[in-house]
């Protein structure tokens, strides 16, 4: 409605019974997935090209498998997911962390910690009070 219409948000809106919110939501839902399906112009040669977003690189990345043409494309020019891979390809340390670093790093975690009480609605203590008394 909104392109091949030309109907504006309002319109659509009218149209549905539902709020420009819902329009906008729903067409931003409906575009993602047409980029999915559609290949993307100026793609590789005889290739259905698209472009792939965070999310679908970091499910690529934690499959043990070659990166698709794709994810190697958005790799190239998403600064967040470039510094997915240098973390997983940093090596991991030989050793274990020494007793004296794990004390360091637990009394960091504990700064600032205080133990709290359970707390309970007044009408839990009411029933169980009553409970007791039958």
């Amino acid at each position: 409605m909104l392109k091949v219409g030309g109907l504006t948000l309002e319109e659509v809106a009218r149209a549905t019974s539902s709020t420009v919110g819902a329009v906008k939501q729903k067409a931003h839902r409906a575009y993602d997935r047409l980029r999915h399906v559609a290949p993307k112009a100026g793609g590789r040669r005889g290739e259905g090209s698209y472009s792939m977003n965070c999310h679908e690189v970091t499910k690529a990345l934690a499959e043990d498998s070659p990166l698709t043409p794709q994810a190697q494309d958005h790799l190239r020019s998403c600064h967040h997911c470039q510094g997915a891979c240098t973390t997983l390809n940093s090596p991991a340390p030989s050793d274990p962390p020494s007793r004296a670093s794990l004390r360091q790093i637990a009394a960091g975690l504990a700064i600032g910690l205080r133990p709290s009480a359970l707390w309970r609605p007044r009408a839990f203590f009411l029933e169980h009070s009553l409970a007791s008394l039958s």
